[in-house]
């Protein structure tokens, strides 16, 4: 298992019984190797103002409560390994030679504290961003001293703190190093200095390495997103693999049992790290043995767990129990209810799938959207057909417990939550004719639609309007996407990395994008040459000529987006619920609203 941060450890950075439970499941789901979170090796202002709620291993006290995450780990059959980390540093030159060695050593300290935890190997986390990975990087360091200049300053301080470990362990805990084998820039980290780094890192004695790409944070050009493939980072595994001797371990987007099979045997690497498949679920190694891959809970590449929720930890809209694994089981309903739930969006699913597990009778109504709702309706979007294995998994789900997936609601339901959208925006300009809504077109045979014409101008503010402009291309049409976002940012309501793939796809489709416009009025012409009128730039301007004009201002929702930086105002959990009690989450076709309303349908249906 990948390290992942999940946000659960304690302010005072110690494992709480949440993070404890979160790694014991996915150990219990069959992970041969649990590599835990970032574990900073210094409680020092850095540490604390950087990270808040990131674990911190820089104390003795500490100790017994990391005991009882290993040993949770352990007693789930995998083994327990800690990476250890320091977070980036501010500017590198303000830090003296002094203060550099010290972090170094620090690593030492913290991994004898860890086998006295009774970690079985630790982890040193070297990837862009972080206080190693930022000395191992010419993008970053430009130190004079002997921590910088030469390729062989700037790994010295990786090369001490892994020689820090092994002295203060005398050796009995394996090291593994995380870096990146590529930062995608001639004048960073390229494959061939990464190269040089690995087998630097085998003299050094690394038991392990694990591969990873890009530069700081997750940059854009990272293939990380729906639509891009499978183990999209392997060949910088596989080029290590063949400069070194010891075990190297493939990253990035493997979600599912083929490739991570295919990565082996084709002698690619070693082992390979899972991250987002385990979010999504924790049983996934052990469904993948017993030949169960359909019961998978697959991961869709949505990016949501790459913004924290409102709670600050992390979670996924596949899987309402990510980060509630402390809870009990479900258990039997006293007194079964009928549910009814108005609208098929990921939360109203999860509610009935909950629901249906504790004995209620329970029924769903699609309101005229597909299954998935709002992302359902995405999902037909060459690039996102991913997002439908979501719902695929959640309707087989969905029969097994007996689930009726109807047209309308059932009259007479105790409980009723309404998951519908809201109503589909229509701007000012938007006339009757030669025009039409994003909703009337997305998931549509456009064979039932022969007047839309050849030229379509897609009008929105963000990511909806790239989606629907993707939509008609795959249908033969000459798009030309209109927003109001900026030139640099014309999708600001997705993922960067999401955006990144929208402007490749456009681009493939040859789609020009006109950002920063504001659509004024639509002048429909009968012989089909219609025009847009516009203000960019503070200046008038007429584009066109179009067939037809689509808006793509999405659907009301419950508070403005983008919603990357509003935490979705959601109903207060009830202790009990009363016959006849009505709860509302209404739909979004967006991923962070969507799991944070599929994590309170999940804890919802436990209290019905």
């Amino acid at each position: 298992m990948a390290p992942m941060t999940t946000g659960f450890a304690s302010h005072a950075g110690r494992p709480s019984r949440r993070l404890v439970a979160w790694y014991g499941a996915r150990a219990a789901g069959g992970a041969a190797l649990v590599i835990v979170e970032e574990t900073l090796v210094l409680d020092d202002e850095r540490t604390r103002a950087s990270s808040p709620r990131k674990l911190r291993l820089a104390a003795q006290s500490a100790i017994p409560s990391f005991r009882a995450l290993a040993e949770t780990i352990k007693r789930g059959g995998a083994v327990a390994a800690l990476q250890l980390a320091y977070p980036r540093a501010d500017d590198l030159l303000t830090l003296s030679f002094r203060d550099v060695a010290r972090i170094v050593a620090a690593f030492g300290e913290a991994a004898l504290r860890a086998e006295g935890a009774g970690f079985q190997a630790v982890e040193v986390q070297a990837s862009p961003g972080r206080f190693l990975g930022q000395l191992l990087s010419p993008l970053t360091n430009k130190r004079r001293d002997r921590y910088g200049r030469a390729p062989g300053g700037r790994m010295q301080a990786l090369i001490q703190a892994v020689g820090a470990i092994r002295t203060a362990t005398s050796g009995r805990v394996p090291v593994l190093v995380r870096f990146s084998a590529d930062e995608r820039d001639p004048t960073g980290i390229t494959l061939h200095r990464a190269l040089e780094i690995a087998r630097a890192l085998e003299t050094a004695g690394v038991a392990a390495l694990e591969i990873v790409g890009g530069a700081a944070s997750v940059p854009p050009t990272e293939l990380l997103s729906s639509g891009v493939g499978e183990a999209t980072r392997v060949d910088l595994a596989a080029a290590v693999k063949q400069a070194v001797s010891v075990p190297v371990i493939a990253n990035g987007r493997i979600v599912t049992g083929d490739s991570a099979a295919e990565v082996v045997t084709r002698g690619q690497a070693h082992l390979v790290s899972l991250g987002r498949a385990l979010l999504a679920d924790p049983a996934w190694a052990a469904k993948h043995r017993a030949g169960i891959e359909n019961e998978i809970a697959p991961c869709i590449g949505c990016m949501a767990c790459f913004t924290p929720a409102p709670d600050g930890g992390i979670g996924c809209p596949v899987n309402g129990d990510a980060g509630h694994e402390y809870l009990p089981p479900l258990v039997m309903a006293d007194q079964p209810r009928r549910v009814a739930v108005l609208g098929a969006s990921l939360a109203g699913l999860e509610l009935a799938r909950v629901a249906a597990a504790r004995g209620h009778d329970v029924s769903i109504s699609t309101a005229g959207l597909p299954l998935g709702g709002l992302l359902g309706l995405r999902a037909g979007v060459p690039g996102n057909a991913e997002f439908g294995r979501a719902f695929l998994y959640a309707g087989d789900r969905l029969r097994e417990l007996g689930v009726f997936i109807v047209d309308d609601a059932a009259p007479g339901a105790d409980v009723l939550l309404d998951c519908r959208a809201g109503a589909e925006r229509r701007p000012p300009w938007l006339t009757d004719r030669g025009t039409l809504l994003a909703g009337e077109l997305l998931g549509r045979d456009l064979h039932e639609m022969y007047g839309i014409g050849r030229r379509v101008a897609v009008v929105g503010y963000g990511a909806l309007a790239a989606e629907v402009a993707l939509f008609l291309g795959g249908w033969g049409r000459r798009c030309t996407v209109v927003v109001s976002a900026s030139e640099n940012q014309p999708f600001p309501d997705v993922h960067p990395n999401h955006a990144a793939r929208l402007r490749e796809r456009l681009e493939g489709y040859k789609v020009p994008i006109v950002a920063g416009a504001t659509v004024r009025a639509w002048h429909y012409d009968t012989d089909r040459k219609s025009e847009l009128d516009v203000t960019r730039n503070s200046a008038r301007e007429t584009l066109g000529p179009f067939h037809t004009v689509v808006s793509a201002a999405g659907w009301t929702l419950p508070r403005p987006w983008p919603q990357r930086t509003l935490v979705p105002r959601l109903p207060r959990l009830p202790k009990t619920i009363l016959a006849g009690t009505v709860f509302a989450l209404q739909d979004t076709p967006y991923p962070e609203p969507l799991r944070d309303q599929v994590t309170f349908a999940n804890l919802l249906a436990r209290v019905i």
